[in-house]
């Protein structure tokens, strides 16, 4: 049964990959000239935006109502079975960690620490981006979803999308993880972790309502491994659902898995996303916070930014794809931090779950030049996203500003090089859709 589950991970893995194929060849990501843009201003002829100057945000000022179950606590390695051969499949599911090895549990106990405080995750700073232009019947996707919870048509994140699409939503995709980004992207509400209760049940927020999404999620791995759509809470306040894979029919608590399915990693939390309802008070500022975290755990580690941006100038890598993911990988251990997968939405998942930092939606310039944050510093991170797959493509480390506050990062080709205004791919090299934005990741020092 363990391969059957590790097989589908693999398959569901390598459907996330997307653009970030592993045929993909060794590609610049600013050295092809057809893809080029041109611009009638000059670098310096561009002003900063407003929000250069913004500070973070204070995470007490817009959150939602706490999630009143207290946060589980990660218990010893001892007390989980370690399967063996979890990491022998060829292709999709092993897990990469810098130097091409896999670690034992043990690891990823030692390095948790129990947090409660609440924490914004990420935050939109592109004044250009508008909500999805679409309104959800959520009756009509929980109505779809509980006709048919059992016609084995399709996986689990398949089904959710028929389901939003039941409710009037063109959000879908055959991956959970890139559901996810699509969900928050979407602008249509937002997203937080929630903790699993100790009896493997989910308590949502009060303001949960049916329609809403929810996905279990690997820590380990960055994944989110199974879609399910709410539909009410049972007799003791625990969340309902139906979905596939494991068929719901909704009419009964909903209980999580113990362990990742594909690694043994234990599960600690859901990710959980609420749409706004016509009714609805919209939360104070969330036109820029996108998504939440209310408890759980954070990487108990300490970056050092400069190893890390040391090692990208001397170790120039593409960023594009596998390839940037392995790279931004051993900076990352070169600075002492151990988030790592060979796949870039997995890697950025990881550290937006380990509250090392906090993530930044920022828009591209005409000139595919970046501005960043005043708080910006050398060895933060910038993944460009794919609106069209929901997945980041490509990746780098930033290594500062230039004296007009835009983006300098190490990379491969010349036109990056660490000192002038770094341009980026304007086209995904996958889907060939429009690029207009990247995620900036800033670690808190």
């Amino acid at each position: 049964m363990k391969k059957v589950l590790a097989l589908l991970s693999a398959i569901s893995i390598i459907t996330l990959a997307g653009c970030e194929r592993t045929d993909l060849p060794v590609m610049k990501s600013s050295s092809n000239p057809a893809k080029e843009s041109v611009s009638s201003e000059t670098d310096a002829d561009i002003p900063p935006p407003d929000n250069t100057g913004i500070a973070p945000p204070e995470d007490s000022d817009f959150l939602p109502p706490s999630v009143t179950s207290e946060p589980q606590k990660l218990l010893p390695a001892d007390d989980y079975e370690y399967v063996a051969d979890i990491h022998e499949w060829e292709y999709g599911n092993r897990l990469y960690n810098g130097d091409g090895t896999y670690d034992f549990d043990e690891r990823y106990f030692s390095e948790f620490t129990d947090v409660e405080t609440p924490a914004v995750l990420w935050r939109n700073y592109n004044e250009n981006k508008a909500a999805l232009d679409e309104i959800y019947d959520a009756d009509a996707a929980v109505e779809f979803a509980k006709a048919h919870w059992d016609d084995e048509l399709d996986l689990c994140a398949p089904f959710i999308s028929r389901c939003l699409r039941a409710g009037g939503l063109s959000i879908g995709s055959e991956s959970s993880t890139s559901l996810c980004l699509k969900l928050i992207n979407s602008g249509l509400g937002f997203g937080q972790f929630v903790p699993i209760n100790s009896d493997k049940t989910v308590t949502l927020p009060d303001y949960a309502r049916e329609g809403d999404i929810v996905q279990t999620y690997c820590p380990y791995e960055g994944l989110m491994l199974h879609s399910l759509i709410f539909v009410g809470n049972d007799e003791n306040g625990d969340m309902r659902v139906c979905c596939h894979n494991y068929r719901n029919s909704g009419t009964y608590a909903f209980h999580t898995d113990r362990l990742c399915y594909d690694c043994s990693t234990p599960l600690t939390d859901v990710f959980y996303f609420h749409f706004y309802g016509e009714d609805e008070e919209v939360y104070t500022g969330s036109k820029d916070v996108m998504l939440f975290e209310n408890s759980g755990y954070k990487f108990d580690e300490t970056y050092d930014r400069h190893a890390a941006a040391d090692y990208a100038e001397y170790n120039p890598m593409d960023g594009l794809g596998e390839y940037g993911a392995r790279h931004l990988t051993d900076c990352f251990l070169e600075g002492g931090i151990s988030v790592g997968y060979p796949f870039q939405s997995a890697l950025f998942l990881q550290l937006l779950k380990s509250r090392l930092g906090s993530a930044y939606t920022l828009p591209i310039n005409q000139n595919r030049t970046v501005y960043l944050p005043e708080f910006a510093e050398e060895g933060d991170a910038c993944f460009i996203y794919c609106p069209e797959d929901a997945i980041m493509f490509s990746s780098f480390i930033v290594s500062g500003k230039d004296e007009y506050g835009r983006m300098t990062a190490h990379s491969y080709d010349l036109l990056n090089d660490g000192r002038s205004a770094f341009k980026v791919d304007s086209i995904c090299p996958g889907c060939d859709c429009k690029v207009d934005e990247v995620v900036f990741y800033h670690f808190d020092n």
